[in-house]
């Protein structure tokens, strides 16, 4: 049950220890939440059932750099602690499925995706008083009675074979579509479908796919899980990953980015709104992308196969220009779609 007595203490005391507290709905901040500044004079707007708190990782009044160790199942923190003891003297919270670990270092630290483990650098977590969606309430096993002790992220050690980075998925395991040119997964059950995703995020990220077309891929892949997961956990963990993984990937060798469309994605990205998203009309934009690149491969080997008489060859070369124009256009369409303006 909300208490906004306990919630005013908790965030009261965050600030007091220079903390950054931002406020979310569910696990998401679909707002300026780098930007965001509580202050006590601001904080009674945000003081409602239904929103919870995150603190934000980076550089504290103290010239410390807050982090957290985000463990997400139970069993490995037993592991953790045992290879890294001074992890013991940290705040710990109980999350929904794990815990996260609160603590410092003397200069910022580098976001990473792990097996298991995510070191959150240029983030934020969930913390307490909020309720996760599966109603536990995220509370503190070790309490944060001081600014979390200092320790150095590479000090953290694992009992097993440290986790693999995304940096590290084969590209050669993402599976063509070879109907469409586009990529297709396979959908999952209820209890798989975020791991999955995130699965299905690295691959394409690591094959050199930019954000939209990431997007575009994992909206037509949830479409096919039992049941579906809601289309803004979608877009939004795509954009999580995004922003923590993109700057660990090799440049690509094999595909070059549209830069014009990069830059528009980078630009636009703080305005992006999920909710505006029209999911029917994106999956009909994305058909006709597909079977527009899949005729113009059909006209171009016409053309190539036709090498003897000029009239046919130019009416091929007026249809393929047609074509790229028609490409062209529904592209320009996706984009405007995905970029979910407010």
């Amino acid at each position: 049950m909300y208490n906004e007595q306990e919630t005013r203490t908790q965030l009261n005391y965050y600030l007091e220890l220079g903390l950054n507290p931002i406020w979310l709905k569910g696990k998401v901040a679909n707002y300026r939440w780098k930007q965001f500044q509580l202050t006590e004079a601001n904080m009674k707007q945000y003081l409602k059932p239904g929103i919870n708190w995150g603190l934000r990782s980076g550089l504290l009044p103290s010239g410390v750099y807050l982090w957290f160790v985000d463990l997400d199942r139970k069993d490995l923190l037993a592991s953790v602690v045992e290879l890294t003891p001074n992890l013991l003297d940290a705040p710990i919270v109980s999350t929904g499925k794990g815990f996260h670990i609160y603590l410092t270092w003397t200069s910022e630290v580098k976001t990473r995706h792990l097996d298991g483990v995510d070191i959150i650098g240029n983030g934020y977590v969930v913390a307490p008083p909020s309720i996760h969606q599966n109603g536990k309430h995220y509370r503190f096993i070790k309490p944060l009675n001081s600014l979390p002790p200092l320790v150095d992220p590479e000090t953290i050690a694992f009992t097993q074979d440290p986790p693999k980075p995304i940096d590290h998925v084969p590209l050669v395991i993402v599976p063509l579509d070879t109907a469409t040119g586009g990529c297709r997964f396979a959908g999952v059950q209820q209890g798989q479908r975020h791991s999955t995703l995130v699965r299905i995020i690295g691959i394409l990220l690591n094959a050199h796919f930019t954000e939209e077309e990431t997007l575009a891929e994992a909206i037509a892949w949830n479409l096919t899980n039992n049941p579906p997961m809601s289309q803004h956990e979608v877009i939004t963990t795509v954009r999580d990953c995004y922003e923590r993984w993109d700057r660990y990937v090799p440049p690509a060798k094999t595909k070059e980015r549209n830069k014009e469309e990069v830059t528009l994605m980078e630009k636009d990205s703080i305005n992006y709104n999920p909710q505006n998203i029209d999911v029917e009309e994106l999956m009909r934009v994305i058909d006709l992308v597909n079977k527009t690149e899949l005729e113009l491969k059909k006209l171009q080997k016409r053309k190539n196969a036709t090498l003897s008489d000029p009239e046919t060859i130019k009416g091929i070369n007026e249809s393929i220009q047609a074509k790229e124009a028609d490409l062209a256009r529904f592209e320009q369409e996706r984009r405007d779609i995905l970029r979910g303006y407010e």
